[in-house]
């Protein structure tokens, strides 16, 4: 009961700290937010026979700061990230949870890129299961094999470390063009029979078609949502330490306390000295200072690379 209490308290002092760091967030200049979401379950809402609610995770561009937010939500439902982004016009990398698409509807600002690993993951999961000698032959290995042909080509601008405006050209070069044109061809000349996996594949990849083709508008916006899938897993671990949380209060709590450690730790800081630093210093310095990628910030914060 100790403990609860220093995270609500915790929580409480800070929560200034994360409202800034939301706050640079949704008003990134890249305009590109990655987005995904993982269940939790919440003891006080079990008596509504809600089994899990949800921690979406936001995070932030490879162009901007390094920003993590771990937002409760009661349910799967977007409302709150509807409500954070009424003034936003940018980009949302997701995967294909339709959630997502109210953002688009309420706020024609915001355009969705639909994560291409996902749409990849589907073919593989055809191929996985079949013997070695059948694999080549499935047609969904021509599709990961034309999907790999892309990812390829954006893992050779990351290697030549071409800026966003040299992104957007390269993906308009010939060359690019042609992998990028395969793929969607192929996928119209398939048929698959209808109930079969490869037919489950198919009708993803159609269904979000047009969103798969965003990032060809800015080179600030990658393929796919991989950054956000793997901020996920470090609250999925603590997730199995914790079990759950007992009240609303205490989810809302875990997740801004987490946002702020995992900022820290993108930042090149020790979560730990970081936080302790923040709860001495609140109402001592300005806010902006205290922000994790400040450079008025000590550098005894700082982890030592090895």
């Amino acid at each position: 009961m100790d403990l609860c209490n220093y995270v609500l308290r915790s929580d409480e002092i800070l929560k200034p700290l994360y409202n800034e760091i939301l706050s640079t967030l949704i008003n990134t200049s890249s305009k590109v937010i990655f987005s995904d979401e993982t269940p939790i379950e919440v003891l006080d809402l079990n008596k509504n026979n809600r089994k899990n609610s949800y921690i979406f995770v936001y995070i932030s561009s490879f162009y901007e700061f390094s920003i993590y937010i771990y937002s409760f939500n009661e349910t799967r439902k977007t409302d709150e990230l509807i409500t954070l982004t009424t003034n936003y016009n940018g980009y949302l990398v997701c995967d294909g949870y339709p959630g997502y698409d109210k953002l688009r509807e309420i706020n024609k600002n915001i355009k969705i890129q639909r994560c291409f690993a996902h749409i990849r993951r589907n073919f593989y999961d055809v191929i996985k299961v079949l013997p070695d000698e059948k694999k080549k032959q499935s047609k969904a290995y021509e599709m990961v094999r034309r999907i790999d042909k892309l990812f390829n080509l954006e893992n050779q601008m990351t290697i030549k470390h071409l800026d966003p405006d040299e992104i957007k050209e390269e993906r308009n070069s010939k060359e690019y063009l042609e992998v990028f044109n395969s793929i969607y061809s192929y996928l119209h000349s398939l048929n698959p029979e209808k109930g079969t996996p490869l037919s489950k594949a198919v009708n993803y990849f159609l269904k979000f078609e047009e969103d798969s083709k965003t990032f060809l508008e800015d080179g600030h916006i990658p393929i796919s949502n991989n950054i956000a899938e793997r901020a996920v897993k470090p609250f999925v671990i603590c997730r199995k330490n914790f079990l759950f949380s007992k009240s609303v209060n205490g989810a809302e709590a875990s997740g801004r306390l987490f946002s702020i450690l995992q900022t820290a730790k993108a930042n090149g800081l020790v979560p730990e000295m970081y936080l302790a630093y923040c709860l001495e210093n609140m109402n001592k310095v300005n806010l902006e200072d205290l922000l994790p990628w400040s450079e008025k910030l000590p550098i005894s914060l700082k982890a030592l690379l090895k």
